[in-house]
């Protein structure tokens, strides 16, 4: 279950202390919140991040048309596994070596959701490998998970954009019901969204992902009503560590 208030600071095991050394955090909070510099407003109602309805789609996506000239199925994994592959919706699939559709617990607790495949991804055909994939797997033991049990991995993106590129809107819009189709099968508790075009991806809409990280986010479809937690991408995090204890202060939200 995702807690509904966090508080700044946390206690932790010694085993997640631990995976947090791993990480590179030896401290597991944020610094505590300055004073505000008006006194009379002190007293006033903390504000509550805003939910957002996603009872409708905010980005616009093309139907999967690859389904639907073939015949093919999108009611189970396997069957949109197979439709997924033979994509050709966008120009990425001239460039890929593999598709990256996904990999975990076809009964998961928490579903992962990155940006797009990178080099290591697309050789592999499997998603959050090399020095991304081991970071990610210290971040879900600091919060006591396993890639391993309960949890199902992919990307907005299930090809590689040529030179790690970031991914375009086009791209983005054409990959989309595949991820909204895999979270209507998969049925996951919770849904953790790594970097901006994740984000943008599955949620619409152009908001910072500092702005997505301070709201409180409902994804809602066809019944179903997932909390979102939108944090930094590993990649980026391999780039800029000190914001480690930042991503480390979302993940509770997991907890």
């Amino acid at each position: 279950m995702m807690a509904a208030n966090l508080n700044t600071k946390s206690t932790v095991s010694a085993l997640q202390m631990a995976w947090l050394r791993e990480l590179g955090i030896e401290k597991p909070w944020l610094p505590e919140p300055t004073q505000t510099k008006n006194p009379a407003a002190s007293d006033a109602p903390v504000q509550r991040p805003t939910e957002l309805n996603l009872s409708r789609p905010l980005v616009k996506s093309p139907v999967v048309t690859t389904a639907q000239s073939s015949g093919g199925s999108l009611d189970t994994m396997a069957a949109l596994g197979e439709v997924v592959t033979q994509c050709q919706a966008c120009g990425l699939c001239q460039e890929r070596e593999q598709v990256v559709v996904g990999a975990g617990d076809l009964q998961p607790e928490l579903m992962i959701i990155g940006e797009a495949p990178a080099d290591h991804e697309d050789r592999q055909g499997k998603p959050f490998v090399g020095k991304p994939g081991q970071l990610l797997d210290n971040m879900l033991r600091a919060i006591g998970r396993d890639r391993a049990s309960r949890v199902y991995l992919t990307n907005a993106i299930k090809c590689r954009p040529s030179g790690n590129r970031s991914p375009r809107p086009e791209e983005l819009a054409a990959c989309r019901p595949f991820l909204v189709q895999q979270i209507a099968l998969l049925r996951p508790k919770a849904l953790l969204l790594l970097g901006r075009f994740a984000a943008h991806s599955l949620l619409g809409g152009e908001d910072s992902l500092q702005a997505l990280r301070d709201k409180a986010i409902i994804y809602r479809s066809e019944g179903l009503e997932i909390p979102v937690v939108v944090t930094y991408n590993p990649s980026y995090l391999l780039r800029r560590p000190e914001e480690k204890a930042s991503v480390w202060f979302d993940l509770q939200r997991l907890l």
